[in-house]
């Protein structure tokens, strides 16, 4: 018997745990956010259910926050309602990187 005609043994999908639930639209909202070339680094940190995303941009560019909120709020939507995304856009030009909280760093250009 080949390999490809054994009969596969397959074991029942154990239960998601809420966090791994909401990896694959929280994976969705980093790649989108780390596509804005405005993005110079991205963060995270959390507490409890809610997590804090930081971007950093070069300057201050009122259009693009506007652009980068709207992206939270349609990430947002596709989120378990007990996860909760704050987004913190912070231009360098106007504050030190080490006055900031701190957070995991996951992308930077």
């Amino acid at each position: 018997m080949a390999v490809a005609d054994r009969p596969v043994a397959t074991m029942p999908a154990a239960p998601m745990s809420p966090v791994l639930e909401a990896l694959p639209a929280l994976l969705s909202f980093v790649t989108t956010l780390s596509q804005r070339p405005s993005v110079r680094k991205l963060g995270c940190s959390s507490s409890g259910s809610d997590v804090d995303f930081w971007v950093l941009t070069d300057h201050e560019d009122l259009g693009e926050t506007e652009a980068l909120f709207s992206v939270k709020h349609e990430h947002q939507k596709t989120l378990p309602g007990w996860l909760h995304l704050d987004l913190h856009v912070v231009p360098l030009s106007d504050v030190r990187e080490e006055n900031l909280p701190r957070f995991e760093l996951l992308y930077q250009r």
